[in-house]
């Protein structure tokens, strides 16, 4: 099989604010439309429903507005999910939100990522720019690629959950799969596998088809074959179901070191 080599993320204002517009439109698009039971069904993302989501995204790009965050809320205990100081950071402007009533997540859904993207339409960005981030400043390439790897692996999360597919051809999917793409060899580490000891991977299906190896320089031990759907849920360590989906060709154990270290989110 032959395929294109990875994607490469978009470098400039007019590339990386297609890819964070493209998601968060699309967000704030699904989150209208949800009833207030589609709200509460699981997502692949632990302890969180479709409607934590969607408070999570509100969360983050409220501060990124220069909003103040929900910092002085105090959690419940017994979250079992909450395992990091990261996690537990994340969780406070999602859980003030579950006790407001849907209609007003929505209304709000509405409202911030809609003055999110018109922030992100007047940014004086050059080579320069340094962009306020959840953690803090970033330069703004680094900070609008990851913003757009994040909400759009959130807004997999809630089709995931409605059964609603979509986004895989977006910018901003592009961008999460070239992110993904370029931690082969992060994964390979993680996984414990030495450079005589490459994998390939081959994402084969949708506009941003590719094929990539963990050490380009030496053949491959074992080859992977999956869809971009599964591959991008494994690197967001979403799916396990994924792993029965792809398609090991040479070492079977290698392969499968690989592949339950393909997560690269927090």
């Amino acid at each position: 099989m032959t395929l294109p080599p990875p994607p490469e993320a978009p470098t400039t204002k007019a590339g990386l604010f297609a890819a964070v517009e493209s998601t968060l439109s699309a967000t704030a698009a699904l989150a209208a439309a949800l009833t207030e039971e589609q709200a509460m069904l699981p997502t692949p993302c632990e302890g969180w429903t479709v409607r934590d989501q969607v408070a999570h995204i509100i969360g983050l790009e409220s501060r990124l507005l220069g909003r103040p965050g929900a910092d002085s809320h105090q959690l419940p205990e017994g979250l079992a999910h909450l395992t990091t100081d990261t996690k537990r950071f994340m969780e406070l402007d999602v859980d003030v939100r579950r006790a407001r009533p849907w209609a007003d997540v929505q209304a709000e859904a509405g409202e911030v990522l809609s003055a999110r993207i018109q922030q992100l339409r007047e940014l004086d960005f050059d080579g320069e720019t340094l962009m306020e981030g959840p953690f803090g400043p970033r330069p703004a390439r680094a900070a609008l690629a990851l913003r757009a790897f994040d909400a759009w692996a959130h807004e997999q999360d809630i089709r995931d959950a409605i059964g609603q597919p979509g986004g895989m051809e977006s910018p901003a999917a592009g961008v999460a799969i070239a992110r993904c793409a370029s931690s082969l060899v992060v994964m390979a580490n993680s996984a414990g596998l030495s450079d005589s000891e490459p994998v390939s991977v081959f994402v084969v299906d949708g506009p941003f088809a590719f094929q990539a190896s963990s050490s380009p320089s030496s053949p491959s031990v074992v080859s992977l074959r999956m869809e971009a759907a599964d591959f991008t849920r494994l690197c967001c360590g979403r799916s396990s179901a994924a792993r029965a989906r792809v398609e090991i060709d040479g070492d079977v154990e290698i392969g499968q070191r690989f592949l339950n270290a393909m997560a690269i989110t927090p």
